[in-house]
């Protein structure tokens, strides 16, 4: 938490290994972002403030793309990402195309594309701009808590 401009998103961006520091290094789980970075970023999901998202996938489509990008085959996680997309009320959204999704649909759907290879650390850059209110206060609920099995850190500039 920080005041805007004070470098959140900048410091999420290099732990991911979208930037690189101008000194020193990041060390995620013992692996180093510059060393060892495949590994390091293997441990992470990541979700940007404003998500990258193909709008002509449906919300399985995309889920799908991730998995493969991952080395997952849908077979092997599609149970896993029914549970998720349940829990994040998006499950009767799965075959919908993400160009209608709202806003606040699309960053959940960012959610469970960072969590659908169970990271062991979960960064959400701006973790409750666009979601709505029912979303920001089910946070501190179970769901959140069970779905980033205590690895869940995210910065938000709003205390």
């Amino acid at each position: 938490m920080g005041l805007n401009g004070s470098g959140k998103s900048t410091l999420l961006r290099i732990i991911v290994g979208l930037l690189k520091p101008d000194r020193g290094d990041v060390l995620v789980d013992g692996f180093s972002v510059l060393r060892e970075p495949e590994k390091a970023k293997s441990l992470i999901g990541f979700v940007p403030e404003t998500p990258a998202l193909y709008e002509h996938l449906t919300a399985l489509e995309f889920l799908n793309l991730v998995l493969e990008l991952w080395g997952y085959d849908l077979a092997s996680k599609y149970d896993e990402l029914v549970r998720l997309a349940r829990i994040f009320e998006l499950d009767t959204e799965l075959n919908t195309l993400i160009s209608a999704f709202s806003h606040g649909m699309r960053k959940k759907l960012a959610v469970i594309a960072a969590l659908v290879h169970d990271p062991k650390v979960l960064l959400i850059d701006e973790v409750a701009e666009g979601l709505d209110a029912r979303t920001r206060v089910s946070q501190g609920d179970p769901a959140w808590s069970e779905e980033a099995r205590a690895r869940h850190t995210h910065h938000d500039a709003y205390p």
